[in-house]
């Protein structure tokens, strides 16, 4: 959590360079990093309806009425969540937050994307959906997840894996499968968990 941090711009860095398509941010402040970020918290504005939370960035950037409907719309039909757009987030369940905060930061159309643990508080059932649904609408992005949940690991084109804040692994889920003992063994714990339950 406290890289993604780094990266948006709300920690500093206190050493190394951080490159977004090849410029060096350290100094860049957050709002001009073009760089959306969920948190576990899903930071959604309560005082207003699913339709208003995901049309804000567009407004705000003078989108006009009939192209927010419409993007508003068909991000809505993408995740499911079309027929709760009048509702406000507190009437949402867990995972219908998490997709309408998903919907929220494709509509802002950002580079980069990072996410931390964005399956954290679902069923397994929700979980897949929200993760099949990150796949289907960043598929083009740069995205950087921060995850416990080892089943958001293997569409990863790399992984980096920390211990005690040290990179102890880095490639994709076969190669690290192959290198990287710590991956290996969390892998192969979550699985047997998997079967005994």
């Amino acid at each position: 959590s406290t890289t993604l941090r780094m990266i948006a711009g709300l920690e500093d860095i206190s050493e190394g360079d951080l490159l977004i398509g090849g410029k060096r941010v350290n100094d860049v402040e957050p709002k001009d990093r073009d760089i959306a970020m969920v948190f576990q918290s899903y930071a959604l504005y309560p005082h207003m309806t699913v339709y208003e939370n995901m049309a804000f960035s567009l407004k705000l950037r003078h989108v006009s009425k009939d192209e927010i409907d419409k993007k508003v719309r068909d991000a809505a039909a993408i995740l499911g969540i079309t027929e709760y757009l009048e509702r406000k987030p507190k009437a949402l369940s867990g995972g219908q937050r998490q997709r309408l905060v998903l919907t929220r930061e494709f509509l802002r159309n950002s580079d980069v994307l990072l996410f931390d643990e964005p399956t954290s508080a679902l069923d397994a059932a929700t979980s897949v959906l929200v993760q099949n649904s990150i796949m289907q609408l960043f598929k083009d992005k740069t995205v950087i997840i921060v995850t416990h949940d080892l089943n958001l690991l293997s569409e990863m084109d790399k992984i980096i894996v920390l211990e005690e804040s040290r990179l102890v692994g880095n490639g994709n889920y076969d190669e690290l499968m192959q290198s990287c003992p710590l991956f290996r063994n969390m892998v192969l714990t979550s699985e047997s968990r998997e079967v005994t339950v």
